[in-house]
């Protein structure tokens, strides 16, 4: 939460990350994801805020989510910073060999449900429809209007209420996809949405696919923030870099200080990893 009472529980979060990079990577300097736009410094002065957007813009992945919102002076010199090339620095990142360091979920959890998980379960029935009858955009608009309906209570909860559930059906139907796959895809929103912490599996995918074409290994290191305000250094996993398949995925898995070597379907992977090693239970 934004509260002065949890902030130094992401000083912390930092701070095992610093270690952990330096303990796994003593020679490579950690890069770190973090957002530099108005939202993410509504709390500072005008002249702090600008200085801070500086700072991380000058030796972190500066990330402008509300591109052309800032003074024009800004907007040209954090043009880099616009939110559709992150991928492509955390890329170059990792390719170099440098640690990358970020909040999987972003930032306060009705925000990650709103931007991921109602926006990527969009996208998703989108892609599975008959697209002769929608543009994705459209569907994207709906999908947010049913599900900030109720005072928001699905973004800032993560339950499904079941008006809610019928309308997103209803316009599945719409869109022709099938009760049997409608009722797949509402499940798995409800699933999604009660964690913390969302899958963001087109985003892992990406980073395991683009990485493995360059036989490059993947070292993923899960930190979770406990509500008793605990930070836990959970199991890592090794992501090989000689992947053989696109759609699978090739690991090494510690347990008790034993490895064993594993093989699952992208998808399954990431939401074991995410439920896991990133949510609390």
């Amino acid at each position: 939460e934004t509260s002065n009472e949890e902030a130094y529980r992401l000083g912390d979060l930092v701070y095992h990350a610093v270690k952990t990079s330096d303990h796994c990577f003593p020679t490579k300097y950690m890069k770190v994801l973090q957002a530099i736009d108005p939202f993410a410094l509504d709390t500072l002065p005008w002249w702090m805020g600008g200085a801070y957007a500086g700072f991380v813009f000058s030796g972190f992945i500066a990330v402008d989510r509300m591109p052309g919102s800032g003074t024009f002076l800004q907007n040209v010199l954090f043009r880099k910073a616009h939110f559709k090339y992150a991928i492509f620095h955390i890329l170059r990142s990792l390719n170099s060999e440098n640690p990358f360091c970020a909040a999987l979920g972003g930032g306060v959890i009705h925000n990650t449900r709103i931007l991921y998980v109602f926006r990527e379960f969009a996208q998703k029935i989108y892609f599975g429809a008959d697209r002769k009858l929608c543009s994705k955009r459209e569907i994207e608009t709906r999908v947010e209007a049913i599900l900030s309906a109720e005072n928001c209570e699905a973004a800032t909860t993560g339950k499904i209420s079941g008006p809610q559930a019928l309308e997103l059906l209803k316009l599945m139907d719409e869109i022709h996809i099938s009760k049997a796959e409608a009722e797949k895809h509402l499940n798995d929103l409800r699933e999604e949405s009660a964690l913390s912490t969302p899958y963001r599996y087109r985003f892992l995918k990406v980073l395991v696919r683009r990485l493995a074409q360059n036989k490059k290994p993947l070292l993923l290191v899960p930190f979770r923030d406990k509500p008793s305000g605990a930070i836990c250094v959970n199991e890592p996993v090794l992501i090989l870099g000689n992947q053989t398949s696109r759609s699978r995925v090739s690991f090494v898995k510690w347990r008790e200080n034993k490895a064993e070597k594993k093989e699952m379907e992208i998808f399954e992977f990431v939401k074991k990893f995410v439920k896991e090693e990133l949510n609390e239970f």
